[in-house]
């Protein structure tokens, strides 16, 4: 499944003595790329994250947070997922570059989940918003429905749209 679902999460997991190179190579090797594909997804994947050449190359314990988490969803693209699970996954980049990084413009058709504690940040992304809560859906709606109903795109606004609505069948 490594291949169909990625996941990251507000906390990489990775090893601080590797490059982010490193770390993504290993990605590839875990799902068995060929050499020639896993170098060749690795470049598009650090691309893809505004990995600059200089920052690749460098060990991650020398690096900052923001390199670290782009290292993470570079990681995690490299296997050109069908769904991609997204938990706070950039919070040391600054917003407007989060934004441009998380549009994946690479094309592909995937469903990404965007976890956020401030869903207003990242809403312009989004198409559904939705809301869990004692680990049950109590509302997916497109964005639109929240904009419709004068509601903001925070999580009170969610909660609001939520508690206005029929419960979802679970």
């Amino acid at each position: 499944h490594g291949a169909r679902v990625a996941y990251v999460g507000p906390e990489p997991a990775l090893h601080g003595w590797m490059t982010p190179t490193e770390a993504v190579r290993l990605a590839t090797s875990l799902i068995g790329l060929a050499p020639d594909e896993a170098a060749r997804r690795t470049r598009e994947a650090l691309t893809s994250v505004g990995m600059e050449p200089a920052d690749a190359g460098r060990s991650l314990r020398q690096a900052g947070p923001a390199i670290v988490e782009r290292t993470a969803l570079a990681a995690a693209l490299v296997g050109e997922p069908e769904i991609l699970l997204l938990d706070e996954p950039l919070r040391s980049v600054a917003a407007d570059e989060r934004a441009a990084i998380l549009r994946l413009r690479d094309r592909r058709r995937r469903t990404v989940l965007l976890a956020s504690r401030t869903p207003g940040r990242d809403v312009a992304l989004a198409t559904h918003v939705m809301l869990v809560r004692a680990g049950r859906v109590t509302v997916l709606a497109p964005v639109s429905e929240l904009e419709a109903a004068g509601l903001p795109a925070t999580r009170d606004g969610i909660a609001t749209l939520a508690d206005g609505r029929a419960p979802i069948p679970q």
